[in-house]
């Protein structure tokens, strides 16, 4: 990336926690950084630096924000109670931090979101379903 003359950072994040104080503070402090760094391209990827990135970013008036979804993941496709109710933040959340994005790139290549609807198409070879599947729609609850 250097020899791209491309600035790579490192940030601490917990994946599977939810902490709303930690969590607020890491948008400030991403947000704090941003401004600071003044970059003129950001990209995230993966659900939380997606989501608060995207409002970091905003927050730092960073011009061209890109996001790349990686896959559905647990929040999406997990059935526990906690799940199911973590589901409906979260699509919330992208709903608003998605807005603020000038591209999103579905970077699974086997499953299609389609975040205005919520509808998610799984193609071609995927672990677990049949080799004569070719496409199959997964409807999701979400709890509205």
């Amino acid at each position: 990336l250097e020899t791209l003359s491309v600035k790579f950072i490192a940030l601490k994040l917990n994946k599977s926690k939810i902490n709303m104080f930690s969590d607020f503070t890491f948008i400030l402090g991403l947000s704090k950084m941003l401004a600071s760094e003044k970059p003129s391209i950001v990209l995230f990827y993966n659900i939380k630096p997606v989501i608060y990135g995207s409002i970091a970013a905003r927050l730092a008036g960073v011009k061209k924000i890109y996001s790349m979804i990686t896959g559905l993941g647990t929040v999406v496709i997990g059935n526990k109670p906690v799940i199911k109710m973590l589901r409906v933040l979260v699509k919330i959340l992208y709903k608003i931090a998605l807005k603020f994005n000038d591209k999103v790139v579905q970077g699974c290549h086997s499953v299609s979101v389609d975040y205005d609807t919520w509808e998610y198409t799984v193609n071609g070879d995927v672990k677990g379903l049949p080799d004569d599947v070719k496409t199959v729609t997964i409807e999701v609850e979400h709890g509205e």
